[in-house]
This record gives structure tokens, sequence and C-alpha cells, in this order.
């Protein structure tokens, strides 16, 4: 570990490359637009009217019982424009910096956040030459209230924030003192790395340049309040304990302070730590353990006088109404043309967590390494500040083949990592497998058991974990970077086939009242943070989702996405029995018997609020590739069905052309409603999986290349000039579709899938278009990075913050990644290194399945047809849009 302390001012390069890649503003940026809220203009519609009522009714309820609820559409949240790179690893809660230098975004209690901008949380700069303080500032450009004491504030011009996640950099430039800082934020967000991926801290650290002809003194002071700026923040009984550990291994000396925050449920310390040396060589540490963070003038003469602290402790808890904060600094004497590094610590610790619908204890992921008695603040501080080097040395390592490849365009690669926020900053939770289990949790060394419990909400607005229909999208990121998370998630979803939840409950869109959750089905979702997540599952209660069309085909899409990924058999094995029921269920929602899923006049797929009706090109699509890959997964287990999975498969594809196609694209669906032949930008979603599997599709590779060119030229560029992604639905002569909300909506990770196949099919021009539109519009028109919406409108209103569907964009990568010599196996090797389970190349089997039961299964087709033409079923069902 290299040491802290002097180097030369240009020994901390760093390429071009490198300094190109991320999403960078000066810390004064005016944004050019600010979006809205949807406008849902339900209310206009006298036929929502009931709807609208029966939902704000359950909101209602939730709050009387003091419960969350899962989605509050009567307090959207508004997209302020000051979000960044949050500090913290996987499940263990995170801490949000913005990109102005606050911190901003709070979620230490599992799935809930405070969105505070505390104005004590700060770096202070002091500089002094011949023993006069010529400069004291907070590093801070953002307009929030500041301790009354600290009057002086960073002009924004002077600095530009770079984010490239899980790093972050600022640079601050102050020519007429001859200084520049940088300060390079990470956290240990390191893919296949299972351990300090899990871990609550992050590290800041600050190089300090003297350009100048005179020494410096330089000090840099971490000041941070006691909680989060709820109003716990001044119930009392809080206490800071100042600490400093000399001889701490590779470190030296560490100074910091812990914060032991109560509150009614799920407890939590804080602490902010500094790594040096008490006798100035060449680093000096100081904390100030307690200060009024009100006034903050204490701090602020301490450091004005001479730059350091007084090591003053004071463990006396605070009194009620009124907030304590602690402070620690780092100070260094730079002769001329040297450079220093400052190193710091923010860690928190909250090993166990409750929820109000269970009385059990639940246990993080990182307490399998640092205990779970909630005093491991110093350890965590301990590690953050010895390992945080090769932290940045793995990750700079995995993030090198997209940064320094030629043929990506810059943007992308900045939404392809930063667009991983989610994964952390999702509300996300990641729990011990020793914890509450489903009632029939398998024992058969699964990766559930190994790496326990792992949930991210759909939404910061929609609070459910693992959303199924959207992870869908959204998981082709964990399953590159951290497959055995996305493994134990499938292995959750299969447990939950055969359960049945008899609860009662209104349904929302009907009014009608049914069970929770029916056998043969998916669950929507595997919880809420307001009940028992991964226990009661199947929150969601908009519509009754036993009877949904997608949620059973992709499941099954997953599993063998994941299996083709893995080459873990023993895997399939454990899931392959809920697919096949799973596929029972979604079998029986043929209605006409010619090989489809049929759709109901309600909405009943991930567009829960655009109906379609009979056979659709979306969820006759995503049925259509399950029984492709239920055949090729049955062959692989000798499973005695697989003859009829391949008869069915061809039996639907042929039906999907028939049925369906126009000569152009797919139709919206078969009904006889007025926009029955919509073009809808995701209607190519089954197909896209099976290609990106190496899997013969169901769509013949013409029709494919037509029917993206055709949402290219459509859904793409008659929406707001081609440079805002792809609007879900428009009408055939191109213009959208405005009889629905949804359909007029452009969803974010709608657009990366669409992309993904668009690369596929060799339509990279297209496809980067496309998808380009979607970043500039998020980050750079409207300043909604790291906190993606799932939509955004003509209008510029968005909806649904912080939405996993958008984590997508790695279905982009998979794309891009097969195009190349080595294909996916670059990606698949850090998995199969460490997996000792058996490891097969399955494609020969694969493409032997389809050789031997695709023809028989044809064959048997065209003979119970007698060779003739199938004739499409009109029925008089008329679609609600």
């Amino acid at each position: 570990v290299a040491p802290v302390g002097l180097a030369s001012a240009k020994s901390s390069a760093v390429s071009a490359v490198q300094q190109r890649a991320g999403w960078q503003v000066p810390l004064n940026h005016k944004f050019p637009k600010k979006s809205g809220t949807v406008n849902l203009g339900l209310f206009s519609n006298i036929k929502l009217l009931p709807k609208i009522y029966r939902l704000l009714q359950a909101i209602h309820q939730d709050k009387k019982r003091g419960i969350l609820p899962v989605a509050d559409i009567s307090h959207s949240l508004p997209g302020h424009q000051i979000y960044g790179v949050a500090v913290g690893g996987l499940g263990g809660g995170t801490i949000g910096r913005g990109w102005q230098g606050d911190f901003n975004r709070w979620q230490l209690q599992p799935g809930q956040y405070t969105y505070s901008r505390v104005g004590a949380d700060q770096f202070i700069l002091t500089v002094r030459k011949g023993g006069v303080t010529v400069l004291q500032e907070v590093l801070c450009s953002a307009s929030i209230p500041l301790p009354k004491a600290w009057t002086q504030r960073l002009d924004g011009s002077r600095a530009k924030y770079r984010a490239l996640y899980p790093q972050a950099w600022t640079t601050y430039h102050y020519p007429e003192h001859g200084l520049r800082l940088r300060c390079h934020q990470l956290s240990p967000v390191i893919p296949h790395e299972y351990e300090h991926s899990s871990l609550p801290v992050g590290v800041f650290e600050w190089r300090v340049e003297n350009t100048s002809a005179e020494e410096l003194q330089v000090t840099i002071t971490m000041t941070f309040q006691n909680g989060c700026g709820e109003a716990t923040d001044k119930a009392g009984g809080h206490v800071n304990k100042g600490f400093v550990d000399q001889r701490v291994a590779d470190l030296g000396v560490v100074c910091g302070v812990v914060m032991d925050h109560r509150c009614e449920q799920n407890s939590y310390s804080l602490c902010i730590a500094a790594a040096g040396s008490l006798n100035n060589n060449p680093v000096a540490v100081s904390r100030h353990s307690r200060f009024d963070p009100a006034s903050g003038e204490e701090v602020w003469k301490m450091l004005q006088k001479d730059g350091v602290l007084d090591n003053a402790d004071d463990e006396t808890p605070s009194p009620s109404a009124r907030a304590i904060a602690a402070a620690v600094a780092s100070s260094v004497v730079i002769p001329p043309g040297k450079s220093a590094q400052l190193e710091y610590a923010l860690v928190w610790d909250s090993p166990c967590v409750t929820f109000p619908g269970s009385k059990e204890l639940y246990f993080r992921r990182y307490t399998t390494f640092f205990g779970a008695r909630r005093d491991s603040c110093r350890r965590l501080a301990y590690t953050a500040l010895k390992q945080w080097r090769s932290w940045g040395e793995e990750i700079d390592a995995w993030q090198r083949t997209v940064l320094y490849d030629p043929d990506l365009p810059e943007w992308y690669k900045s939404a392809l990592f930063n667009e991983l926020y989610v994964l952390v900053d999702g509300g996300t939770l990641w729990l011990q497998s020793d914890g509450p289990k489903p009632a029939e949790a398998e024992k058969d060394e699964s990766y559930t058991e190994k790496y326990g419990y792992f949930g991210y909400l759909e939404s910061h607005e929609y609070r459910m974990y693992n959303t199924l229909d959207v992870h869908f999208y959204a998981s082709f990121a964990l399953l590159m970077l951290w497959p055995k998370l996305q493994l134990s998630i499938s292995e959750l979803f299969a447990q939950t086939v055969s359960q049945v939840d008899e609860q009662r409950r209104k349904m929302v869109w009907t009014g009608e009242v049914r069970e929770r959750k029916g056998a043969g089905s998916l669950p929507h979702d595997l919880g809420s943070p307001g009940e028992a997540p991964f226990s009661k599952i199947n929150v969601y209660a908009l519509h009754d989702t036993t009877d949904w069309r997608d949620l059973n085909s992709k499941f099954i899409l997953l599993v063998y996405r994941d299996f083709f990924f893995s080459k873990d058999k023993r895997f399939l094995a454990r899931v392959f029995p809920a697919c096949k029921l799973a596929l029972e269920k979604a079998i029986s929602q043929d209605t006409d018997g010619d090989g489809l899923i049929d759709n109901t006049d309600e909405p009943d797929q991930t567009y829960d609020a655009w109906p379609v009706t009979g056979a659709s090109a979306y969820c006759a699509g995503l049925f259509a590739a399950a029984l492709k890959v239920m055949s090729l997964m049955a062959a692989e287990l000798g499973d005695p069905n697989v003859e009829d999975y391949a008869a069915r498969a061809v039996k639907a594809e042929v039906a999907y052309q028939e049925r369906l196609w126009n000569g152009k694209y797919y139709n919206l669906d078969d009904s006889r409603s007025t926009n029955h032949d919509d073009i809808q930008a995701d209607q190519l979603a089954g197909h896209t999986f099976l290609a990106l599997c190496d899997v013969p599709s169901f769509v013949p590779p013409q029709n494919a290349g037509i029917t993206l060119q055709t949402i290219f030229e459509n859904n793409v560029m008659k929406f707001l000039d081609g440079k805002s992604g792809a609007v879900n639905g428009v009408k055939k002569d191109g213009s959208v579709q405005k009889g629905n909300l949804q359909a007029q909506e452009m969803w974010t990770g709608v657009t990366y899938l669409l992309s993904a196949a668009m690369i596929s099919q060799g339509m990279l021009r297209e496809a980067f278009q496309t998808a380009g539109g979607v970043y500039n519009t998020i980050y750079n028109e409207y300043g909604l990075g790291f906190q993606t919406p799932e939509a955004m409108t003509e209008k510029g209103e968005h909806r649904a913050l912080g939405y996993m569907r958008p984590l997508s964009i790695w279905a982009m990568q998979w794309a891009w990644v097969s195009r190349r010599e080595r294909g996916l196996s670059s990606l698949q090797e850090a998995f199969l290194a460490d997996n000792s389970q058996q490891k097969e190349d399955s494609r020969k089997r694969r493409m032997q399945t389809y050789a031997s039961f695709g023809s028989v299964a044809r064959d048997l087709l065209l003979a119970q047809r007698g060779a003739q033409k199938f004739k499409e079923k009109k029925t008089s069902r008329v679609s609600l849009v």
C-alpha cells in the first residue's frame, strides 16, 4: 500500500481516454430544460374515475396503518437536477452525493429514502501561507443553507465534476494561490466480487497540488451531521465518539468519529475517518467530535486560526431539539511543485433490519464478514482506507475494455457504467441467507443459500423488490457483473411458482376481490419494504397478476438465458420444474387454441395501463420464445416433454407470422380495434432474448430487420426529431398514439433493449442513435442522471424516478460483445473460473435438438393442418384503448 504523503505534482496523471470518460459538468452548470411530473390526465376520463378513487383509497389506508405506500401517485417525486454518484456498496444502504458537492439522498432504512440536503455535511478547504490563513471556503456550490458561521462558498465556475460509476472526480482550480485539488470518490462496487462489494463504505481521496513558488499549508476538513436530515436528528440521545488509532496495519494513524444514531426502528451508526500521522510528517490528522451544525462557529474558527482541530471529545448524549455534528481534518505542508494525498472514509453500520410486516430480524450481507453487533464502523473505516487502491485498480481493469474501445461512442461509455447506480442506490437490499426463508426454500446448494437474498426496487417511487416484468430487462447487468446474484434471484422466483397466498385484496383496476397469489403463476414482485420482502410476495395490487400474460414467459426466458451464460446444469435442474409449471399456466391462456397466448381486454402485462386483445405482438412473442427455450432446456435435462415443447414452438411460430405480420412489422394485436395495427417499439422483446442467446428465433431474420427499420423510421425518427429514444406506440402513419398514456411515453429501458436488438441485427448506426437520444435527454437536457425515470413524454414530463429498467443498456453491451471474436466467453470466464459445477458447451446439443425435433414437430403440425394455410380467427372483442 502506497504511503500517504508527498509526491511529485505530475505523478497522478490520468490517461486522456480516462479523462474523457463519464458524465461531466462544471459546478455552476445550468441545465437547458426542467422536467415536470407526468400529468396522468386520468380525471379527464370519467370511466377511469373509479380506478383513481380505489388507488387513492389504498394509499390512504397504507398511510393510516403507518406503512409507506407501494406507489403514491398523489406525491410524485420532482426531478431535482442535483444528483451524482452515491456512496456505498451493494445492499447495505447508500448516501447520495450530488455533483455540486453536497450530500443529498439517503437510504439507510431499507427501501426508504430521505431527500435531505444537509448543510453541515461538507468538505472545507483551508489554505495558509506564512502562518496566515489566506483562504477558507466550503467546497460545495449548491444553494443550500450552511451552518451560519460558514460564510464562504465555492465559485462553481472554478470546478468540474466527472462521474463514471462507481467513481467520481471533482477538480478545483485556484490559480491565484497556485493550488489544484482533485477529489476522487470511490465505493467498492466490483464485478464478480461478493464480499467487499457488500460493504457500506466510501472513500474520498484528495490530491492537493502546489503549482506556486511558495510553500502552502493545506487543510481539508470533512464534517458530518449525526443523522440524515430527518426529524430524528433532533430527537436526542445520539452520541458522537472520537477515536485515534496508531499503528493501524499499513495505515499509520487513523483518526475519526463514530456517530451513534438511535431510531425507533433500525438504528445505525455513521463514521468519518482520516488516515495520516500525528507528528505532521507529512500529514497531520485531527478531530472535533461534536459541534452545533446550526452554527458551526467553533470548527470554522479553529480552522481559520491554525488549520487544525483540537482533538476534543464529548460523548454526552445530544439533547432533544438539537442536532450534533462531527469533524475530522487532514493538514499538510506542501513545498512548491509537490503534491500530497489526503484520505477520508465515510462508513455506516446498520447490520440488522426489521420490516413492518414481520417480527423477524434480518441481517445484511456484510455482517457475514463484520458481525451484527453494530460496532463495526472503525473496522469498516480501516478496511476502506487500506483497500481503496486495490478496489480502484479492479474497477479500472473492469472498465478498461469498454473505455478503450474506439468503436463505442463516449456517451455510451458514460451511460453504460452510470446506469449501474440503481443496483446500489435503488433501495437495494442484500440479506444473509440464514434470515427468514420462503416456505419452500431449496436445500441443495442453491445460490440463494450461498449468497443470500438480493433485492432492488422497481423504482424509488414504485416500492416493490425485483419486479419480474421489469427485472426481465434490467437483469442483464446483474448476470454480466454479479451472475451469482442473478441466479439466486431466479431461484427465488422458481420457489414461488407453486405457492398460494389466499389473502383477499381488492384490485384497483377492476374493483374485484382476488387472492394475493395463485398457483402456477409467477408473482409480480418479491415484496415491499413496507411488509416482509422475500416472505410476503406479490404486493402489487393494481391488477390481479395471476392472469397476466407476460410474467410466466419472461421467467422461462430468464432461466434459459441464465443457464446459457452460466453453463450451470445443476442450477437448471433446480429451477426447471418451476418452468414446467409456469408453462402449463401460460398454455392455459391460449383461449382459442391457435398456439399463441391471448391477452384479455384488460391491461395484463408490463404495460399495465395499455390493454391489448387476443394475440399480441408483445405477449405472443414472449410466449413463442419461451416455447423455443423450453424445448432446449428439456433436451439438456433429458425431459420427456421435449417433443411436445418443440411441436408447440413450431405451431406458435407459424401462427405468429400468419396472425400478426403485415409485411412491415407485427401488429399490436389481432383484434378489430382501430389501433390493432399500431407500431409498438417493444414488439420484438421475445425475439431479442433469443437473438442474444444465439437461439434461432420464431421471427425470420428478414422480418426482424424490416420490423426494426420500421420502428426506427416511425417510433424513433418521428418522435422529437429522432433525438429522444423510441416512443412506445405510434399509429401506422408514424404519429404518436395519444389514446393511451403509456403508448405516448418513451420508456428508457425499452429503448435500450430495442437498441440491443438493432445491434444484434447489425443496425449499429440506428442502435446508437436510438439509445443516444435517451442518454442526452436524461443526463444533458433534463439533468435526471442517477435518477433515470421509467418514462418521458413529448412535453418533457417524467414518471417513476430511479427506475430499474434502464439497466437494460447492458443488453446492448451483451449484443456488442457477442459480435466480437471471442463473444461472451470473455464475460463468462470470471463466473466459470470459480464455479466448481460442471462446465460444458451446450451449443452443439441445442442445434441437434432443433435438427431432430424441429423438423418432426413441423411435419406433425403441417399434417394436422393438412398443409393448409392457417385461417385467422377474428373475434368480436374490441380493445379499450
